[in-house]
């Protein structure tokens, strides 16, 4: 039965794929959620067991030793390689219609923690919350933002999501490095908590250069999320990073005393004076 469920979801992946562009968002939608089910099959419990017959308990399947859990998988599905190369469409709206597809895609796949899954599509996401359309921009901000609380972030391939979100720091839109700050605080609190010391520097690193940025509401999601990574952090790491920061602040904005004005001395004129000289021969 599981071999006969992992069949039928290989089967419907290639169709939901080439119905990625649908006229009807909420088809988008149903498509997405239907390719994250597709790749949850036989990786949990079966399939067909929860949608097809109501049983009151169904025991998990034992795990094999040899398997490989989808979730520690670095190289993403090739299915989801197709859905990311197609998000870059010439035609704006065609473009707009497949993104809004793997959003679904990546929201679901985020509360599932897959990150062979979601990582493919982090860029699209950030990509799409400086899109001309606010409808577009506020779908892609909710996808981000599943993919802050998703347990994706605490697993050991976690580093390729942070890769991605430190791309997107650097992104020419100030919307997109909105997000990209926003989402650096959620995975450097999850990095921190298990003590990953390395990818919290440079987290940190990619934060200091958004705490400088020319649009202030980037700046406050930066300092957000460096608020965050400073109280979780180990106290030695935290002392670092603040320091760093303040040696920053100081050599971009250093104090300086006005100069002292030089003391003039005042004369006084009286009025007769005045008069005297505007009345004078050639004045």
């Amino acid at each position: 039965a599981r071999r006969a469920a992992v069949a039928v979801a290989d089967g419907l992946r290639a169709p939901l794929l080439d119905a990625a562009g649908h006229n009807f968002q909420a088809v988008r939608d149903r498509i997405g959620q239907s390719l994250a089910a597709c790749y949850a099959v036989g990786r949990r419990v079966l399939f067909c067991f929860f949608f097809l017959r109501p049983v009151r308990h169904v025991p998990p399947p034992r795990r094999r030793r040899d398997a490989v859990r989808l979730t520690q998988v670095r190289e993403a599905p090739e299915d989801v390689q197709r859905l990311a190369a197609m998000l870059d469409d010439a035609d704006e709206d065609a473009k707009r219609r497949k993104r809004e597809t793997a959003y679904g895609l990546l929201r679901h796949a985020s509360r599932a923690g897959k990150v062979s899954i979601v990582a493919p599509l982090v860029d699209a996401a950030i990509d799409g919350c400086a899109d001309a359309k606010q409808d577009h921009q506020a779908l892609a901000a909710q996808s981000v933002g599943t993919l802050m609380a998703s347990p994706a972030l605490r697993l050991d391939a976690a580093s390729t999501l942070g890769d991605r979100l430190m791309r997107g720091a650097s992104h020419a839109k100030w919307r997109s490095r909105r997000a990209a700050a926003a989402a650096l605080g959620a995975y450097a609190a999850a990095r921190a908590c298990l003590g990953d010391a390395a990818e919290c520097t440079k987290v940190a690193q990619a934060l200091s250069a958004l705490l400088g940025d020319d649009t202030s509401e980037v700046r406050d999601a930066a300092t957000g999320s460096f608020s965050v990574m400073a109280v979780i952090a180990a106290p030695a790491q935290r002392d670092a990073f603040c320091q760093a920061q303040l040696d920053r602040a100081k050599a971009a904005l250093p104090i300086r005393r006005p100069p002292k004005r030089k003391k003039t001395a005042v004369v006084d004129v009286s009025g007769a004076q005045r008069l005297r000289a505007g009345t004078a021969p050639g004045g």
